[in-house]
């Protein structure tokens, strides 16, 4: 709030320090002794410092202010205020990262320079470095409003050369020791310096900004918003990185535009506020010796981070302006330290805000005010309504002046409709009292202030839940359409058509991206108060002394974050954990095994003995070789057993859902039966299936089956009941005996081999989440087994088959089909009962710390039988879901921490009709979550009895009850996959299931919210003892025939195209696709004449398939063709695409599938001209018997489009036999009739 100054300023609010302290131990590269240090640095950004004298109380000041709500009247004083805190911190730098300016008027430039030459002064010992802003240099929209007639004027534009004229006090500063010049003629860049304050720091300013002809894109001396590192300033940079690293120096960058993303979509959304190239540049910085740069630009408070391949951490830690929300101002206290020949850097950020109070009178009207708390003052200049109005009318006027003559449609209307659209907008009710305006404010002000840790007041999170349904998106477009056209025109109509068919879901998605990704970090959440170590060439582990003969103090750090020291009894096995104190109690003599891992690193085994000698151990952990492996992942892949790390099974592939449109495109056996030689569920990485069976890990073409490459692994996998997993350019496979092994995915050599000391089946599905993957093992109904965690990191590139070390196991019941759900804070995962049997004890769900494996908490289930599926998350409801073989369907949440929310662990009892504890309704069906509905396959009172209550089962989360349910031949044992392709169509889902019962139906379930029934069926008779039954099931839309039909425990996968893959117990691996509806010759080959008994010769021919789902495809490469020598006959020349075998067909009358139904090769025909060679007279194209000059005439006009030949005229004119008829042939013959040439190429 502001109170006039007359009526007394209020007490001073408490300033809020927000801290950062985060540990830098800096690698020590250079031949020079990194020098210790003790820094204090200041840190602004975004000044957009405007004199009061050039403000005004005018329409035009008003106009420039709705556009931007930065506090310009107040920016003098806020500037005054900020830099007395800095006066009275005495800092020993003073970085200010860009946009010092509103617009890079001159006059503001010259009066703020000369503040901060006064601070400087001020503070002994003070170094000031400045970078320039978008805003600074070059900006058409520098202006003065304080003029006589109220009318702005443009004020005096920044060119670069004033610029360092201005701040002369820093580039003429004896710790700037180098300066960028770029290439002649050329300017970007050319405000970029190095400068070194002190021994062991130096400091790369860093010009990115776009002013200059030589890069902006529309190639003028004009400002934009968007940044570029041209190649010249990005060498210069690394080279003087380079010398810096020699000198023992820490580097710290300071730029105006971003070199990591701040939030998830920022370089989709707003790409225009990071450097281009970011990624490049950024890994090119970090990797030559660059720890840490201080950008802004974003207006938001943030810090980022990213690692190289080659295991360097760089930081991008992002300044908020000081005239926006929260107007923050940043402290940085760098500490240095060598000691023992180990050096390490403490850098600790704080931020401070709630500054005030602050005295000032405002320029434009002369009025004095107190601003009691800077930061809740800037509070209120976030979105307004007369803000939109001035930017969207700006938009329009200036669109439909550039495109529309003003008759077509008045501008003045347009305006005045999107007046009344935003204001309509704005206020739609959201909760509690607050609107749209106001979610938009709370989730902008939230990520300005580093305050986006996803804890959503209610009104908020409702917010959210109504833009994630559709709901909110359904009301601002009638909104729009109702303003703009009027509710029932014409143009209201087709206007919600068009958003409705094309680009309401695709809209939806990217609103809820936007809104979660700002207001959710992903990238160093708790940026205020988090503990990071930047990358080395070593880490270390230590066991430090305390008192007592039996006891040790662990301390676990790496240049970079902390390693996992995992500690085991070698008398039990058991792993021994610290005490609060960090203190681990041991046994005097006793023995124990201590291992060290971390990512990037090659682990470490230890064998110990407790005792004096062993209280203070050192462990070096050297640098992992740096990868080899590519990461080779493409759109539409499908690298995990559910697809994505959230293990629910929802894309948006078009995949068939009807009989008509479904094909088998391919089958191929790759293994044996369901044994140990049993073909895996399939995955999709690089564009290639991989799949195992035998002891081969494969690689197949997934267009056609053919397998093109295989990796030997050390054994098989059991039932071979799980897919691999793709990561990092890897594929890992958990085998027999509790292995896993690694292959690289391109070779497929080996890389690595784990093997638990407890053993067991590997039946859980393997999770990956940050350079590590987690699975568990089972032994037995009553036996323990181990849930594990690697490190992916292939530590040896020499060897095919090390021995991998766990980074840490966690023991308990044993762990089947209980596929993990791994985040940065936690992993979940569910345990069977370790009792036999289904019907007495019971299960659990964990959650442990990724990092160290510690159990965070633990729920046991509230009723009876194994948990044996994977946990998947469903951000619409933030819940977790996973079934049990005792009939239940369980919903959970957690707390950020790990720990489960209290009292939210809800269990629905499934249902097969048969009400018995001894046959109950078991799942093992992952759930498939989507648009609060809850997807499950339940299986009847005989598990492996036809048509004996196995079901579907829909449920409605919001009553957590049971919508319907749908019979099924077989158990649906495995996991459904559910595609939103067709929402826009029909409003519908579609999830596919699998019976697990021959032949091993795929089933098709159409669903919408609200619905109680199926609606999509197919009608099933089935006899068993002499008793004839139909039953209404879910669609079967693919039927396994003959050596392809058996029972089918698998979970289908789906490309981009809505292919199917899947792999059933015949051990063939299967692909269903969309049926082909034509193909096309969409360019012609190269030749298209022949002669008699010549083959065809496809080069240049490009063949184009029509699916029936819309897509279209070159299938070039797998077209056939007749490869005998021509006929005569041949002109229509048949093209076959050769992969479509057979499909269901259903009776529509009866509803009935008819399997294996024939399907023909889709083929098309490529009109050829085929001549007889033996009577051809090359060079005699008009059949007078002679050659002559009108022969070469008549060629000379066909080459040009003015002549049609025969077939025989294009043979007789082909003379140099390359089956293309041009002016090379014309030229030919005319040498031939004028005795130049004596004989035809092609008669030679």
């Amino acid at each position: 709030m502001k109170t006039k100054m007359h009526n007394g300023s209020r007490l001073l609010s408490l300033l809020l320090a927000v801290v950062l302290v985060f540990t830098l131990t800096v690698p020590v590269l250079a031949a020079e002794k990194p020098q210790d240090m003790n820094l204090r640095i200041a840190v602004m950004s975004d000044l957009h410092y405007l004199s009061p004298d050039m403000i005004a109380d005018t329409e035009d000041f008003e106009h420039a202010f709705n556009s931007d709500r930065k506090l310009l009247k107040e920016s003098s004083s806020v500037l005054r205020e900020m830099l007395e805190r800095v006066r009275a911190d005495k800092p020993d730098i003073l970085l200010v990262s860009g946009d010092l300016t509103k617009d890079g008027e001159q006059e503001c430039h010259a009066a703020l320079a000369k503040q901060l030459q006064q601070l400087q002064q001020d503070v002994p010992g003070l170094k000031i470095y400045v970078i320039n802003g978008n805003h600074d240099i070059r900006n058409y929209n520098a202006k003065n409003f304080n003029t006589a007639d109220g009318k702005a004027v443009p004020a005096t534009r920044t060119e670069p050369e004033d610029f360092k004229r201005i701040y002369d006090f820093v580039y003429s500063d004896p710790t700037v020791i180098a300066t960028f010049t770029p290439a002649e003629g050329n300017k970007a860049g050319g405000l970029s310096y190095v400068a070194r304050p002190v021994e062991g720091l130096t400091v790369i300013a860093m010009d990115t900004c776009r002013y200059s002809s030589d890069n902006t894109s529309i190639g003028d001396d004009e400002h934009e918003t968007s940044g570029a590192i041209s190649a010249d300033l990005e060498k210069w940079v690394i080279e003087q990185t380079a010398a810096a690293k020699a000198r023992g120096d820490l580097v710290i960058g300071l730029e105006h535009h971003g070199l990591v993303p701040h939030f998830d979509v920022q370089p989709t959304i707003l790409p225009m506020y990071l450097v281009n190239g970011y990624e490049r540049i950024a890994q090119e910085y970090a990797d030559a010796g660059m720890s840490v740069v201080f950008t802004g630009h974003m207006h938001a408070v943030d810090i980022a981070a990213m690692t190289t391949k080659a295991g360097n951490t760089f930081y991008d830690i992002e300044t908020g302006s000081a005239l926006t929300y929260p107007c923050p101002v940043r402290f940085v206290d760098l500490r240095r330290s060598t000691v023992g020949g180990e050096t390490n850097t403490y850098m600790s950020v704080s931020t401070k805000t709630h500054i005030g109070p602050i005295h000032y009178t405002d320029p434009a009207t002369g009025v004095a005010y107190v601003i009691d708390d800077l930061t809740e003052y800037a509070r209120e200049f976030g979105f307004t309504t007369a803000m939109l109005k001035t930017v969207a009318g700006d938009f329009v006027k200036s669109f439909f002046g550039k495109y529309l003559p003003n008759d077509t449609w008045p501008v003045t209307k347009i305006v005045a409709n999107i007046d009344q659209i935003i204001d309509d907008v704005a206020a739609i009710p959201i909760a509690e009292g607050n609107n749209l305006l106001d979610f938009a404010n709370w989730i902008y002000r939230c990520n300005l202030a580093g305050e986006d840790d996803g804890n959503y007041p209610a009104w908020v999170q409702s917010g959210i839940d109504q833009l994630k349904s559709g709901a909110l998106l359904d009301q601002v477009l009638d909104i729009v359409a109702k303003d703009a056209f009027g509710r029932g025109s014409v143009l209201f109509t087709k206007f919600q058509g068009l958003f409705t068919k094309y680009l309401k879901s695709q809209l939806n998605d990217l609103l809820v991206k936007i809104v979660v990704s700002m207001s959710v970090d992903n990238n160093c959440p708790d940026d205020n108060d988090k503990t990071i170590l930047l990358e080395g060439s070593n880490a270390q582990v230590r066991l430090l002394p305390v008192t007592g003969s039996s006891a040790a103090t662990t301390q676990a750090y790496v240049q970079g974050d902390t390693a996992t020291v995992f500690l085991t009894s070698n008398v039990n096995g058991q792993r021994i954990l610290p005490g609060e104190t960090g203190t681990y109690t041991l046994d005097t003599n006793g023995a124990y095994t201590l291992v060290v891992t971390r990512s990037g690193y090659v682990g470490q085994k230890l064998d110990v003995i407790a005792g004096e000698n062993s209280k203070s151990i050192t462990v070096k952990l050297e640098k992992a070789p740096e990868s080899s492996h590519n990461d080779i992942l493409q759109p539409g892949d499908w690298p995990l057993f559910r697809a994505d790390s959230n293990n629910n099974g929802v894309v948006s592939a078009p995949t068939p859902i009807t009989a008509e449109d479904a094909v088998l495109v391919w089958a191929n056996k790759v293994g044996e039966g369901y044994g140990a030689s049993a073909a895996s569920c399939p995955i999709i990485a690089g564009g290639y299936l991989y799949a195992y069976a035998r002891n081969k890990l494969l690689k197949i073409d997934k267009d056609t089956g053919a397998v093109v490459g295989e990796g030997t692994m050390v054994t098989s996998s059991s039932f071979a009941i799980n897919s691999p997993t793709y990561a990092d350019g890897m594929i890992f496979v958990a085998l027999s005996g509790g292995r896993i092994q690694a292959f690289d995915a391109e070779s497929l050599e080996s890389l690595w081999v784990y093997t638990d000391p407890l053993g067991g089946q590997p039946n859980c599905p393997i999770a990956y989440a940050d350079g590590y993957i987690y699975t568990g093992f089972w032994n037995s109904e009553t036996k323990q087994a181990n849930f594990a965690c690697l490190s992916v990191t292939d530590e040896d590139a020499t060897k095919t088959n090390e021995a991998k070390l766990p980074t840490w196991t966690y023991t308990h019941n044993g762990f089947y089909w209980a596929g993990a759900y791994a985040c940065e804070n936690f992993v979940l995962v569910t345990t069977d009962d370790g009792d036999s049997g289904y019907t007495t004890g019971y299960g659990s769900v964990l959650s442990l710390d990724p990092k160290t494996g510690v159990l965070l908490d633990q729920l046991k289930a509230t009723n009876v039988g194994d948990l044996r599926s994977s946990v998947c998350y469903d951000p619409a409801t933030d819940a977790y879901y996973f079934t049990s073989k005792g009939g239940d369907l369980y919903q959970v949440r957690t707390n950020e921490d790990g720990t489960f929310v209290k009292g939210s662990l809800n269990r629905l009892h499934l249902d097969n009709g048969g009400n018995n504890n001894n046959t109950p309704p078991m799942s093992t069906s992952t759930p498939v979550i989507h648009n609060g509905r809850a997807y499950i396959g339940v299986s009847g009172v005989s598990q492996f009895g036809a048509y004996s209550g196995h079901n579907m089962t829909v449920v409605d989360l919001e009553s957590f009850s049971i919508a319907y349910t749908v019979p099924t031949q077989g158990y649906p044992q495995t996991s459904g996959v559910l595609t939103t392709a067709y929402m826009e169509e029909t409003g519908c889902v579609y999830v596919y299931f699998f019976d697990n019962f021959t032949p091993g139906k795929l089933r098709v379930l159409e669903d919408k919210p609200g619905q109680t029934e199926v609606s999509l069926k197919t009608m099933e008779t089935y006899t068993a003892s002499g008793k004839t039954e139909t039953y209404t099931t879910p669609y079967n839309i693919f039927t396994p025939s003959g050596a392809q039909a058996q029972y089918a425990i698998c979970s289908p996968i789906m490309d981009e195209y809505g292919t199917i893959y899947f792999k059933n117990d015949s051990a063939y691996l299967m692909a269903v696709g969309s049926t082909i509806e034509r193909i096309e010759v969409t360019k012609l080959p190269d030749k298209t004449t022949y002669n008699v008994k010549d083959t065809f010769d496809p080069t240049g021919m490009q063949v184009t398939a029509y699916y029936a789902n819309g897509k279209t495809r070159d299938v070039t490469k797998y077209v056939t063709w007749s490869k005998n020598p021509l006929k005569a006959s041949d002109t229509d020349f048949q093209i076959t695409f050769p992969y479509a075998m057979y499909q269901n067909r259903e009776n529509s009358e009866t509803l009935e599938m008819e399997y294996g139904v024939h399907c023909d090769k889709p083929m098309t025909t490529l009109t050829l001209t085929i001549g007889d060679q033996s009577e051809v007279k090359y060079g005699d194209v008009n059949g007078n018997g002679k050659i002559d000059s009108t022969d070469a005439a008549i060629v000379y006009r066909y080459a040009n489009g003015k002549y049609q030949l025969s077939a025989d005229q294009l043979l007789a004119a082909d003379v140099n036999g390359d089956g293309v008829v041009n002016t090379t042939d014309a030229a030919l013959i005319y040498r031939v009739a004028n005795g130049k040439l004596s004989k035809f190429p092609v008669e030679q």
